[in-house]
């Protein structure tokens, strides 16, 4: 998968993105939220992103 830029919420500049990992989502709408890691080389900051919903088959 190719690398995705998104601002860091701490400097501005363009992170990278370094990971995904998953979340399950519970309540009326059950499924798996991919979650995009992003860095930041200026100032070494970690935050996430919130990539892809995919619902639970039923």
């Amino acid at each position: 998968m190719e690398n995705e830029f998104k601002t860091c919420p701490n400097c501005g500049e363009l992170g990278e993105w370094i990971d995904v990992r998953t979340e399950r989502v519970f309540g009326e709408d059950p499924g798996t939220m991919y979650v995009h890691v992003m860095h930041c080389n200026l100032c070494n900051e970690n935050w996430n992103v919130n990539y892809l919903f995919e619902p639970d088959p039923l």
